[in-house]
């Protein structure tokens, strides 16, 4: 009997066990927690992606969330700028949470945006949340596949488009850059030539002839000593 019982709380043990297990490598139920994305748009067409996701309810669990193409240089932290532990796998990176309230997950695409003369086009699809889609100062939206929930102005003159989860695509241009034009400057005007002093010829003749006179007065005062 003694066998049997013990033999009977190892299979309950086992069980509860592995049922933790399985439950503990199970990703986080869609209603625990939150993801939406941000694009920022550069003028060459570089995109800055940062994925947020809020947790509702901490614990040991794995979130999958869907990565773009080709991502450059990155990073994936909690709310205490600790980074956390991940796999990518395709298109999907595995986030491995342990007690956190928040995860954040940042790169740069460069494969997100294409140019066909002055038209830009970004498109992607993004499943998991929202998406903020932030453009370039002074752009002017051309086209728009999705569904966009709000479209806003920043105080700096950047467009932001927020959309709902699914296929996005926008068509935007950017504003054509004139040149400054050099400031104006007025021409130089050359310095005139002062008119030379007349001189007065109508007096010469009296200035040579008492010059003369002067002179023949001192040579007869010397004639007399």
């Amino acid at each position: 009997m003694k066998n049997g019982s013990l033999r009977k709380n190892i299979l309950l043990l086992s069980i509860l066990l592995a049922t933790i297990l399985v439950i503990s490598s199970i990703p986080l139920h869609a209603q625990t927690y939150s993801v939406s994305e941000t694009l920022e748009v550069s003028h060459e067409g570089t995109v800055h992606v940062k994925v947020e996701i809020l947790v509702a309810e901490p614990g040991i669990f794995t979130l999958n969330v869907t990565l773009h193409e080709a991502p450059e240089g990155l990073l994936v932290y909690d709310e205490n700028n600790m980074p956390l532990n991940y796999e990518v796998s395709e298109s999907k990176i595995n986030v491995f949470m342990v007690n956190n309230t928040k995860a954040y997950i940042e790169y740069l695409s460069r494969t997100l945006t294409r140019k066909e003369g002055p038209v830009w086009t970004i498109s992607f699809t993004f499943n998991d949340g929202p998406v903020n889609i932030v453009l370039p100062q002074g752009t002017s939206i051309l086209d728009i596949i999705g569904t966009p929930k709000a479209i806003k102005e920043t105080e700096d003159g950047r467009l932001i488009i927020t959309f709902e989860p699914g296929e996005i695509s926008v068509d935007y241009a950017l504003p054509i850059l004139t040149a400054t034009p050099m400031p104006t400057t007025s021409p130089i005007t050359p310095t005139e030539t002062p008119a030379p002093m007349p001189i007065p010829y109508n007096y010469l003749p009296w200035i040579i002839g008492g010059g003369l006179l002067l002179v023949v007065l001192v040579v007869i005062s010397k004639f007399r000593r």
